[in-house]
């Protein structure tokens, strides 16, 4: 167990999710420059490096390419499991090697029944891909799409209409294939908001202990704006059968199928939230500018300091903005945590509220409003589109020069 307790993939896990671990196991030695795995081989276990080394080889117009040299406590092969991909590349031992190999089935329940395990490997995935080891032979493709997350630990935020909208305004600005995913699993709204009857959603996945890609293709319902959208259960009921694995699985395998994917999820601090947050490329908190959106906004940052995660990469939305009152949200955010909201969206409800009634995105039903320039922000920073600075200026600058 203490050599479990020694790998960093691994470090800070009770004995009894460790123990979990070391059941599936399976040791295994090889000499050197043995090959594991040939790039386009089928994904069928995820490995973690006890001693030796790995050599990760990519073959690219035909020329041989070593994308990286793997050592001690390195894992490698996950991701082709979770996305039941081909290997992107070859892997090769360098000296004696000895590895900690699970095979897929057993990998995929682990994470689909642990959800501390599964946290701490995707979190272990998103920092090393943030370390510049993104050629390590995941078995997923080099171009994937980018799933931005939005999050709030207070209910009545928003997050659900900016989802829809940001998505909206997404695809207006880039064209590209934009989705959806509604991971308020209980009480998710994301159907109303694109005036689409719940006929296919997540739940149709409960007690599957594969996602078939094909199918989960078929279960994405297409919208009259152009944005794609998979739906929460229609069921509360349902979403607690669904497991967590399953839904970082889906997450994963629309990547391959998607630009951007906007993931509307809960206002609760949950295992199932974390998992979502590690994977996400964009993570966005959203807060309202009164004392409540901002003690929770504060509480929830200072928790995700204590699980360790990179609370660099966190960005902050500000909704329901309505007088120049609200501007100390503001200074109070830049002064707590060094940052710049990427979006002041104005309080309009009368705006919302109609864009609702006639089914359709405010940014579709109202694009020269307030509302939906604020939205449009948040969508250009997604994109990397530079917006220009506001003028301050008054109406009469235009007409004569300064």
């Amino acid at each position: 167990m203490s050599m479990l307790e020694s790998l960093p993939i691994f470090k800070g896990l009770n004995e009894t999710t460790l123990g979990k671990i070391d059941d599936a196991l399976d040791t295994r030695t090889y000499g050197d420059n043995v090959v594991l795995f040939n790039q386009g081989d089928p994904s069928d276990a995820f490995y973690i490096i006890q001693s030796g080394g790995v050599r990760v080889v990519c073959q690219t117009a035909g020329a041989e390419r070593e994308l990286a040299v793997l050592g001690e406590g390195d894992f490698f092969g996950e991701m082709g499991v979770i996305d039941n991909a081909a290997r992107s590349a070859a892997c090769i031992t360098q000296g004696d090697t000895t590895l900690l190999v699970i095979e897929k089935d057993n990998f995929l329940r682990m994470m689909a029944t642990n959800p501390s395990i599964s946290r701490h490997v995707m979190s272990a995935v998103v920092k090393r891909t943030q370390g510049g080891l993104a050629g390590v032979p995941s078995g997923s493709a080099p171009d994937k799409g980018t799933i931005v997350g939005l999050f709030s630990a207070s209910g009545g935020v928003g997050t659900t209409f900016i989802a829809a909208n940001v998505a909206g305004a997404l695809k207006a600005l880039t064209g590209k294939k934009i989705l959806v995913v509604d991971l308020d699993l209980m009480f998710g709204d994301q159907g109303v908001m694109f005036d689409i009857k719940p006929e296919r959603s997540i739940e149709d996945f409960v007690g599957d202990p594969e996602v078939d890609e094909e199918k989960l293709l078929k279960t994405v319902m297409s919208t009259k704006s152009g944005v794609s959208l998979l739906q929460a259960p229609s069921r509360p009921e349902t979403a607690e059968a669904l497991e967590g694995g399953i839904i970082i699985t889906i997450l994963e395998m629309l990547r391959n199928h998607f630009d951007y994917i906007i993931c509307d999820t809960a206002h609760v601090v949950q295992e199932f939230n974390i998992h979502v947050l590690e994977l996400v490329q964009i993570p966005i908190y959203v807060l309202t500018p009164d004392f409540f959106g901002l003690k929770n906004c504060s509480r929830w940052y200072d928790l995700m300091k204590k699980i360790r995660f990179p609370v660099s990469r966190i960005e902050f939305l500000i909704n329901k903005v309505e007088e120049e009152a609200d501007d100390h949200s503001v200074e109070w955010l830049e002064e707590r945590f060094n940052k710049k909201p990427i979006s002041l969206i104005p309080f309009d409800m009368k705006c919302a509220k109609e864009s609702i009634d006639h089914g359709e995105l405010v940014v579709i039903d109202s694009p020269d409003s307030e509302l939906s320039n604020g939205l449009e922000r948040v969508a250009c920073a997604i994109a990397g589109i530079e917006v220009p600075e506001e003028e301050e200026d008054s109406w009469w600058s235009k007409w004569i020069p300064l």
